[in-house]
């Protein structure tokens, strides 16, 4: 069973970073990398159904699994109707959405089993961390040296602030006795992407950190790790000013595009456009939606929004099944606020970092299984802390 968690760990790792490796590639590699994608999910998924006892067993404990998987059936579903172009002749049919959304699924089941199972030993951890920052550093320099120059601005704008603040609860639990400086290292990092939905989920997670600050640890013993960090910061920081504080600031200035009238990249429109299409449909599509991600085919592309995305194209069913894993979410977190208040805020913060992306940008994306792997971390340590309490 380790053996096949590491290969498993191991063909996530190489995706990832595959992924982001040709992201700006036109063509040529995509297919070799979906294959990837796809041996890696089968690992994954075996995995998985190798601990379904474990899960059975746990199930009355975390039942935003339940739901979480009802949703993905429900995806199934819409998928194979579409074929039929049922409900509506929008339906996208796209195999690689679909994918994306059980592979984000199965990777938080995998972290889950994988840490009460122990078979996610600390080198493993360390590797994973080491992989995923890695490939966050290179989106970077490549954001940097392929930056478009816009109104005499080099405009710096990557995705990679996302994995930053999504592997941040898990860097948080694994380094706590340094939360603080992880914090700050990982919210220079995200500010010189230049990502401005993530900065706002940033905003969001240290208003609520600074809220149950008397709960985290105080990290202000002055030793040479501290002031290893310390020297990381000033170094970031002061990178970030030379390099990317224009970039930044121009980008906070323009969110609204007073010429094309649109805010946030043109999320106003499209979430208007798609909002309308919805309420103008018969009872049918209300209750039923138009089908899967069909918001393509209505509004030129993604909602970039997953309640908008999941009300257009599941209708309301599958917007109450959604909001049923967030709601659900937050109550299996409830029972752990008694055994380790620090870990309810560390998944209180996935909730945060979750929600936000579903606001801003949509799940459906690869870099979300990021956030699953620390979902499926910090629970499997509440469930192994929870055998103890008890």
């Amino acid at each position: 069973m380790k053996i096949l968690f590491k290969l498993a760990l191991l063909s996530i790792l190489i995706y990832l970073t595959a992924d982001i490796a040709i992201r700006n590639d036109e063509g040529g590699s995509r297919p070799i990398v979906q294959a990837i994608g796809g041996i890696s999910l089968i690992l994954v998924s075996w995995y998985n159904l190798r601990n379904l006892s474990i899960y059975s067993k746990l199930s009355s404990r975390l039942t935003f699994f339940k739901f979480w998987r009802l949703f993905i059936g429900l995806m199934i579903i819409y998928y194979c109707i579409g074929f039929n172009s049922i409900p509506s002749y929008h339906v996208t049919n796209s195999p690689r959405d679909l994918v994306i959304a059980i592979y984000i699924f199965a990777v938080a089941l995998f972290f889950f089993y994988g840490t009460i199972r122990q078979h996610l030993s600390v080198g493993l951890l360390n590797t994973l961390i080491i992989v995923v920052l890695f490939n966050g550093l290179f989106e970077i320099f490549y954001a940097f040296i392929t930056a478009r120059n816009i109104d005499g601005v080099d405009v710096i704008n990557t995705s990679a602030g996302y994995i930053f603040v999504m592997i941040l609860p898990l860097l948080l639990f694994k380094f706590q006795k340094y939360n603080i400086w992880i914090f700050i290292i990982a919210l220079i990092l995200t500010m010189l992407t230049g990502k401005r939905g993530a900065l706002v989920i940033f905003i969001f997670l240290f208003l609520y950190g600074l809220y149950n600050f008397r709960w985290i640890k105080k990290t202000f013993k002055l030793n040479w790790k501290i002031l290893f960090f310390l020297v990381l910061i000033v170094f970031g920081y002061l990178f970030f000013i030379d390099s990317a504080f224009e970039s930044l600031e121009y980008r906070l200035l323009t969110i609204q595009d007073e010429k094309r009238n649109m805010i946030a990249s043109g999320r106003d429109v499209i979430w208007q456009t798609l909002l309308t299409k919805w309420l103008d449909s018969d009872f049918i599509g209300i209750i039923f939606g138009y089908g899967f991600f069909a918001t393509i085919s209505l509004g030129g592309n993604f909602a970039h929004n997953d309640f908008i995305e999941f009300l257009v194209d599941f209708g309301v069913i599958g917007l109450i099944v959604y909001s049923l894993v967030l709601i659900f979410y937050l109550r299996n977190i409830g029972w752990i606020k008694k055994m380790n208040r620090y870990l309810k805020v560390l998944l209180l913060f996935c909730f945060l970092i979750w929600l936000g992306r579903a606001i801003i940008a949509g799940t459906i994306r690869t870099d979300q299984i990021i956030l699953s792997m620390s979902i499926g971390y910090l629970f499997g340590i509440a469930i192994k802390q929870k055998f103890l309490y008890e």
